[in-house]
């Protein structure tokens, strides 16, 4: 599943700095969707200054975490080509709203 999945970032995204962008705001969309706070509070707060923040934020952690791969794992470090189980293939090759 790991090596599935690792495939298929490299395949949509160009390096680590790509990726951790959307990785990021992806990760404040599904935040901001899922809390319970009030949007006529939330929304101008994210819209002002929000995400800059937490964008800011998660970059500085990164920077400072030496033990965080992106400081020592190529982008294209050799993936190893290992086929997927028929089960999990099935299961990942299923598009959203299937009713197979």
């Amino acid at each position: 599943m790991l090596n599935y999945l690792s495939l298929q970032i490299r395949q949509r995204f160009s390096g680590w700095s790509e990726y951790l962008h959307s990785f990021i705001f992806g990760r404040n969309y599904w935040d901001y969707i899922n809390d319970e706070d009030n949007d006529a509070i939330n929304t101008p707060y994210l819209l002002s200054d929000g995400f800059h923040v937490s964008f800011s934020r998660f970059f500085k952690d990164i920077e400072a975490d030496e033990a965080c791969p992106v400081h020592w794992v190529d982008w294209f470090t050799p993936l190893p080509e290992l086929k997927a189980p028929e089960s999990l293939q099935a299961i990942l090759n299923d598009e959203p709203g299937d009713d197979k």
